[in-house]
């Protein structure tokens, strides 16, 4: 094949995403922390699925560079995580590339990757060698030397594919983190992964995109929704007056309603049978009910047009609120944290975190449902920082301010440094320093075993991870937090604040506050259920 043309390219993003959704966990497992946030793959899966659902609505006509455009833009509503953001920039530059191009040969898509490389390295502040960004440009770099040597679009890429999987092999040499965790990079892995897809969606007629549902995303709370994603549309409710020796019938009837809808609910009493379903054919599940005898109460609503009436009249309050002057978004996960914040001022949390990173699109959505001329968005993790940073540059009629808050304790002490009667630029400043001087740890266990520096870690054992790094390893969660708060904990410290996650019971966090507040008796120990994943325990001190 000599040129690519739009529908080819459709195949090929359809193909990757495929390929990359089916070796996501493998991705993960090749997180450098041995810790269950492993979410490289995650992020990059969710981000390139964003990507292939938007080309798979484009027609067979569409040029190659409608179909590179229509997947940056995805990409970029979708991105999640650094590795979804960079992975965002890459379309971009690939897209960028092909500018006015109907179809592609190996020379033009040899400029579309060395533009992506580029975007790609523009989008990282500090770039580092032996990540993703050095397998982009070994492989675009590699295109760009073999693309006069092919004609054969599907030959260019293999070459340029075998080429950046050996350089894969080299990244533990180029990063100290990889040799010591004895693993490659995973964000260059996911990369090669896509381009492995590209190489086989070329030869691939219209694949289907692969179902999602093993990906677990907790939704945040924005309740807008695409209605086309309700696949039965009409909520019908009823009560059937009941007859003598109606057992059969009853049985036959809750098999009807299994084959004609969800949301089933079949209640019965002395009297009456109550019966409540989501069906596109509510006739037919009256006709079936009327065999068994008279209906009464009968209520049909359409879902679709309900939801769009709620939306309409959330807008349009949401339109005549006074316009605030500053107005915050916070990303957290777990129903403690999401009160705590807030109860401090939050005007929207969207829920995310560790494992769980919100999209461009989330955070957008979010910033969408604040009244407010200026807008803070507290990222709260260093995965989310540039999704987060993305916004400034779609928002238009909002000022959009990011304060890179990397744990949930900095995003707590931004909000509470928030003083309503200050201007934006002073409240921006104050957020930055309250933070400064704030000590923060996280308490989880290891998924794995490995070597962290001078620390053989085994799977199952408790980490103590102090300002990003891991400090304590035990095989109990009370010494190691224990051990940890030691560790922080200095004869300035006065206030000490615990959060603790889903899977701890509020006794034993109990426990280890008495215990803190007996051991130091000069500071503050403040207790509070947080309901985090993945941390048993969140840690501050001040």
């Amino acid at each position: 094949m000599e040129k690519i043309n739009g529908q080819t390219l459709k195949n090929m993003i359809i193909t990757g995403a495929n390929i990359l959704q089916k070796n996501k966990n493998a991705i993960n497992d090749l997180n450098v922390f041995p810790v269950p946030d492993g979410d490289t793959g995650t992020n990059m899966t969710l981000t390139i699925l964003s990507v292939a659902r938007e080309v798979k609505k484009l027609g067979s006509a569409t040029t190659i560079a409608e179909v590179a455009k229509v997947a940056s833009n995805g990409a970029l509503r979708g991105a999640r995580g650094n590795s979804g953001v960079i992975l965002s920039q890459i379309f971009r530059g690939f897209a960028s590339g092909l500018t006015d191009k109907t179809e592609a040969t190996t020379q033009d898509l040899a400029i579309a990757f060395s533009e992506a490389s580029i975007a790609a390295y523009k989008a990282v502040m500090k770039p580092k060698e032996g990540t993703i960004l050095t397998i982009v440009r070994e492989f675009a770099e590699k295109t760009t030397e073999i693309a006069d040597n092919h004609e054969d679009v599907n030959e260019f890429l293999k070459e340029a594919y075998d080429y950046a999987q050996e350089v894969l092999l080299k990244t533990p040499e180029m990063l100290e983190e990889l040799k010591q965790a004895g693993v490659v990079d995973a964000g260059g892995k996911g990369f090669l992964y896509i381009i492995e897809g590209f190489i086989n969606g070329m030869v691939t007629e219209e694949p289907e995109l692969c179902n999602d549902s093993d990906i677990c995303i907790v939704p945040d709370n924005i309740k807008k929704i695409d209605t086309s994603d309700i696949l039965f549309e009409y909520c019908t409710e009823f009560m059937l007056e009941r007859e003598l020796k109606q057992s059969s019938n009853i049985k036959n009837l809750n098999t009807f309603l299994n084959k004609s809808g969800d949301s089933i609910v079949l209640v019965e009493d002395d009297e009456v049978i109550k019966v409540h379903i989501h069906t596109n054919n509510p006739g037919k599940v009256l006709e079936e009910a009327l065999k068994m005898g008279r209906l009464i109460h009968i209520k049909i609503e359409n879902m679709k047009e309900q939801h769009q009436d709620i939306i309409a009249k959330q807008e349009e309050t949401k339109k005549n609120e006074p316009t605030k002057e500053i107005g915050f978004v916070s990303v957290v996960s777990g129903s403690g944290l999401e009160n705590i914040m807030k109860d401090l001022g939050a005007d929207y949390v969207v829920n995310g975190g560790q494992s769980m990173n919100p999209s461009t699109d989330d955070l957008l959505n979010a910033v969408n449902n604040i009244n407010a001329k200026n807008i803070i968005i507290l990222p709260n993790n260093k995965n989310i920082i540039l999704s987060a940073k993305q916004v400034i540059d779609v928002v238009k009629d909002k000022n959009i301010y990011v304060i890179d808050t990397t744990n949930i304790p900095q995003g707590i002490s931004a909000l509470l440094s928030y003083n309503p009667s200050e201007l934006i630029e002073k409240n921006l400043e104050n957020a930055q320093k309250s933070y400064k001087d704030l000590k923060s740890a996280e308490i989880t266990y290891a998924v794995r075993n490995t070597v962290i520096g001078d620390k053989k870690i085994n799977k199952n054992d408790i980490l103590g991870i102090i300002q990003g790094e891991i400090k304590k390893v035990g095989k109990k969660v009370f010494e190691t937090v224990v051990d940890t708060i030691d560790a922080m904990v200095d004869e300035d410290s006065e206030l000490i604040s615990i959060y603790y996650g889903e899977g701890v019971k509020e006794n034993d966090a109990t426990k280890i506050k008495e215990y803190i507040m007996n051991k130091y008796p000069d500071c503050d120990v403040d207790l509070q259920f947080g309901g985090q994943p993945v941390y048993y325990y969140i840690i501050s001190v001040e």
